[in-house]
């Protein structure tokens, strides 16, 4: 943030495809707050978007983090996790 970067806000399905390429767990920019789910620049993401079958889910009561993993169809990547685990992040900047 202190260089003008935020967590990445997926905005359309060819950023989608991009970021699912590169086959890792990424923290990505949306967040559940107050029970919404948001992007980080504060628009309201819901439950549509790009989501794995089943998710999100809330699996232990505490995850209010979204990720992007790989699983093979990028339409199906987001799964809702602990905001703690480590996992890198990947970032954009208005340029």
């Amino acid at each position: 943030m202190d260089l003008g970067g935020h967590l990445v806000v997926i905005d359309s399905e060819e950023e989608q495809k991009f970021i699912s390429g590169f086959e890792r767990r990424v923290w990505i920019g949306a967040l559940k707050t107050e029970g919404a789910w948001k992007w980080v620049d504060g628009k309201v993401l819901g439950y549509a978007g790009y989501w794995a079958e089943g998710e999100p889910n809330n699996m232990g009561g505490e995850e209010d983090c979204v990720e992007n993993k790989f699983m093979g169809d990028p339409k199906r990547t987001w799964n809702d996790g602990t905001c703690n685990l480590l996992r890198l992040y990947i970032c954009e900047k208005a340029m």
